[in-house]
């Protein structure tokens, strides 16, 4: 219902020369950003057939866009960046040029959006030119853009990262998109949208550096990894050992619920740990499992499902970071919150957080130390795989299931 993260996949309709129905946003929409579709998509050759609470696009055939000309985007500034995207391949009608104002206030968002446009496009081949109120666009071919992936510097912001994932669909070479978590401030799923939903060629990847590669080669061949333990990581109650034990099955490895093991080893549940001997005993425990596990007893053949709090302790972020330096995946699940925190309230049976009950405290606590912990992260959210608005989302948890 956000007009203006809608403007994205409109967009790679229109570049892409595919089709793309937005619901929830059409004419009667009161956001500003709702007349993308009319006012940029519709004169640069898209046809757009919008009701009042919906949006279809279908885009010209690939490489046909038409320049704009003069708009002027005022009652849709944040849009902006979307409509320079396109414009960079848009080479003809108006001498292949787009000419955008109104949008003054786009020099002092996140970052100066305007320099950050200029500076990115250039790395692409196109041409631009900054002014105090807009932006020029000169429109190339796509053949004409860059043959190799630019690496496009985000500025932490979400809307450049969103704009050039767009571009990136369609450039010769493809683009590599830094910082690309920072699309979590206002649409968190949306690399999970652009690949799954909208069919775009793409992967996730950590740049690394080329030396350390090069030193490290010998430890990371395939040969090396290639049996290499997975694994999983995340809050508590996001799906883990469901997952995991499904994973495990699909792939033909042993499944090892780290907590399960940990009971197993000394001989009491985890509430009977932390009631009797409190967070640090059963915390130092972990620690040592997860050492042997990792490295001696299931360091191959083994999809390894660890507690929710396994990254508070440093010890334990330090045997995750150098089993992911080895080559090994580590998967984080990342979570809708309001999910999560339903199915905690209903069961009863895990011992409470140790400094707060708030466990949305406790994510953005532990949302930093789990980055910093993994190499790949799968989304599970029920509600965007959902065809109704019913709270339990009946059949999503299944294709969940199957895409992870």
């Amino acid at each position: 219902s956000d007009a203006s993260s809608a403007t994205y996949p409109l967009a790679f309709a229109a570049i892409t020369g595919s089709e793309c129905t937005v619901p929830n946003i059409g004419s009667a929409s009161l956001q500003g950003d709702a007349r993308f579709a009319v006012d940029v998509l519709r004169p640069m050759g898209c046809t757009v057939e919008q009701t009042t609470t919906s949006t279809t696009v279908r885009g010209p055939p690939r490489g046909t866009l038409r320049a704009l000309g003069d708009i002027d985007m005022e009652p849709m500034t944040d849009a902006f960046l979307t409509a320079a995207v396109l414009a960079a391949v848009a080479p003809t009608g108006n001498d292949g040029v787009t000419r955008i104002r109104g949008i003054a206030n786009q020099h002092v968002k996140e970052c100066d959006r305007i320099e950050a446009m200029c500076d990115q496009l250039a790395k692409f081949g196109v041409r631009t030119e900054n002014h105090a109120d807009g932006i020029d666009v000169y429109g190339r071919p796509l053949g004409e853009l860059a043959a190799t992936a630019p690496s496009v510097h985000c500025y932490d912001d979400h809307r450049v990262a969103m704009s050039f994932s767009i571009l990136a669909c369609a450039a010769p070479g493809g683009a590599e998109i830094r910082e690309r978590r920072c699309v979590g401030k206002t649409w968190p799923q949306w690399w999970d949208v652009l690949a799954r939903d909208l069919g775009a060629p793409i992967a996730g990847a950590d740049p690394k550096d080329e030396k350390k590669e090069k030193e490290t080669a010998d430890e990371t061949t395939p040969a090396a990894t290639a049996q290499k333990s997975v694994v999983v990581i995340g809050m508590r109650g996001v799906g883990k050992t469901s997952l995991g034990r499904v994973a495990a099955r699909a792939l033909g490895l042993e499944f090892v619920d780290l907590d399960e093991h940990l009971e197993a080893d000394v001989g009491k549940s985890i509430p009977e740990i932390v009631n009797g001997s409190g967070w640090a005993a059963f915390r130092q425990h972990e620690s040592r499992l997860l050492a042997q596990v990792l490295t001696q007893t299931h360091a191959t053949g083994t999809l390894v499902v660890c507690g929710g709090g396994v990254v508070e302790e440093e010890a334990n972020r330090t045997v995750l970071k150098r089993y992911m330096a080895s080559g090994a995946p580590v998967v984080c699940l990342m979570p809708n919150m309001q999910h999560v925190a339903a199915y905690l309230n209903r069961d009863k049976t895990r011992p409470a957080y140790a400094i707060t009950s708030d466990i949305n405290d406790v994510y953005a606590r532990r949302l930093p130390l789990y980055a910093e912990c993994c190499n790949y992260e799968y989304l599970v959210d029920k509600a965007l795989l959902s065809m109704t608005d019913e709270d339990d989302h009946p059949g999503a948890w299944a294709v969940i299931e199957r895409d992870f």
